[in-house]
């Protein structure tokens, strides 16, 4: 099963494994085809988190090649298998500095962390994705890219999501003769008392065929070359001088030291399950186990769907949640964080005490960060072998940073390094207010600001899986033992 926010890119992971690959083939595969047909967020321009169980005991009916890799150092035993994480996030050029989107008087130049190459980071997706593919994967990078090029070289016809994004987006798209060219085009209209012919903008209808060539030739680039064509060769070459021309600061050296760390997964029990999720710098992944633990004793489906009584509890767990992630998470690399203690047992009763039924807390956040509710594109395949993979792409806003591309890429750069509040105590280009002390740490992994979408049915939908994971494991021992063991 592959699921993704795009049915075509989706039906791409299916067909992968129909031939023969195994889900982190379906994963990647729909990865690269998202960067065709959803360009509003999907793409080889940015970054993301990814994590991956996979079994090393029992019947694995994967390739042998595959099977046979040794567990990373990073790995995490879980089961009949291990769970890992990568982070391929972006990275900030070594020329950032911290008062990049400073102005003079201290204020936040908001022009110049959204519509300018200078808050565009390093892109990490298309490291992270080959990196694992190479180690976890059963078919070749090529076969695994093929549907993708076929995709944006012969085109498909625009859906109703795409094409509202594009029309929406018309304005900021046409300021840029790329993105004009690529994702516009213009129409002229006669003015009927001079007789002049104005450009207009004529966005993609549904229906209309988009076609991507530079982006097919782009990633039959990677498929030929793997990640070095984008990070040594031919595309990072044309970056270094997109950059040099259109005032952005990547390097050819920033390129060239990237590096996609492996992880070790966060863990942590929810009613007889394990929970795995991302490690920071994903605030997602600490937030959602905070809020597991909070609520995991309460009895929310008696409490009935969508009732006071149920959404009262989970808010504030929320709100008490978030308050930890503005005020303690952060880059592992620069922060010290006290995971242990947020995700302890004991930390959760007293964050449970907190929750009273007749009083509505202080909010966590200033205002409501209004994108943080589609800025995400993820990924999930389940095989019929166990292997489990789940991939977040992050994008700030569709279509947010422009320029698009001045060579052959049909991607968009997420500006990632504006992501963080410039100031402390004052909302930032995007918004959110951190609560930390200290500079913006810009030498680091932009933190991830978007929420865990969807955790009201999340929660409900984890105790109707675990309702009928128990009865299914009543009727069927045998699944538990041959994925989970005994335990």
């Amino acid at each position: 099963m592959v699921a993704a926010q795009e049915r075509r890119a989706a039906a791409v992971g299916a067909e992968i494994l129909r031939r023969g690959g195994n889900a982190v083939d379906a994963a990647v595969a729909t990865s690269f085809s998202l960067a065709v047909t959803l360009p509003q967020a999907g793409n080889i321009g940015g970054g993301g988190f990814l994590v991956l169980w996979l079994p090393r005991r029992g019947p694995i009916s994967t390739c042998a090649a595959a099977a046979r890799q040794p567990a990373l150092p990073q790995a995490l035993p879980i089961g009949r298998g291990e769970a890992v994480a990568v982070n391929f996030r972006e990275t900030a050029p070594q020329a950032a500095r911290a008062d990049l989107f400073l102005n003079p008087d201290g204020s936040v130049n908001r022009e110049r962390a959204t519509r300018s190459l200078l808050s565009t980071a390093v892109p990490g997706s298309v490291a992270g994705l080959a990196m694992v593919q190479r180690r976890y994967g059963c078919l070749p990078l090529a076969t695994v890219l093929q549907p993708a090029i076929d995709l944006a070289e012969r085109g498909f016809p625009v859906g109703t999501e795409l094409a509202d994004s594009l029309r929406d987006a018309a304005p900021l798209l046409g300021s840029d003769p790329t993105s004009r060219r690529l994702f516009v085009r213009l129409s002229s209209h006669a003015d009927g008392a001079k007789g002049s012919r104005d450009p207009l903008p004529n966005p993609y209808r549904p229906g209309e065929l988009l076609r991507q060539p530079e982006l097919a030739e782009s990633l039959r680039c990677i498929a030929r070359e793997g990640a070095s064509c984008f990070y040594r060769g031919r595309l990072g070459q044309a970056l270094v001088r997109l950059m040099r021309q259109r005032g952005g600061l990547i390097s050819a050296a920033d390129l060239a030291a990237y590096r996609a760390p492996w992880m070790t997964p966060l863990s942590a029990p929810f009613r007889g399950h394990r929970v795995l999720t991302m490690p920071p710098p994903s605030g997602g992944g600490a937030t959602l186990l905070q809020l597991l633990q909070v609520l995991e004793p309460l009895d929310l489906a008696s409490m009935g769907l969508n009732s006071a009584a149920s959404l009262h509890p989970m808010v504030e767990a929320m709100n008490l949640a978030y308050r930890d992630r503005n005020r303690l998470l952060g880059d592992p690399d620069q922060v010290a964080m006290p995971l242990d203690r947020l995700l302890s047992g004991g930390y959760a009763a007293a964050q449970r005490q907190r929750i009273r039924a007749d009083l509505r807390a202080r909010n966590s956040y200033e205002r409501v960060v209004e994108w943080a509710l589609f800025a995400c594109s993820g990924i999930a395949v389940l095989t019929t072998i166990g292997i489990v993979l789940s991939i977040v792409f992050e994008a700030v806003r569709f279509f947010q940073l422009i320029p698009i591309t001045d060579f052959l890429f049909g991607l968009h750069w997420s500006p990632q390094m504006a992501i963080r509040a410039d100031q402390v105590g004052s909302s930032g280009a995007f918004g959110a207010v951190p609560l930390f002390t200290g500079t913006l740490l810009i030498s680091a992994i932009a933190m991830v600001v978007a929420a865990p979408i969807g955790l009201l049915s999340a929660i409900y939908l984890a105790e109707y899986a675990d309702r009928r994971a128990r009865s299914h494991s009543r009727r069927c021992p045998a699944t538990r033992r041959r994925f989970l063991g005994s335990s």
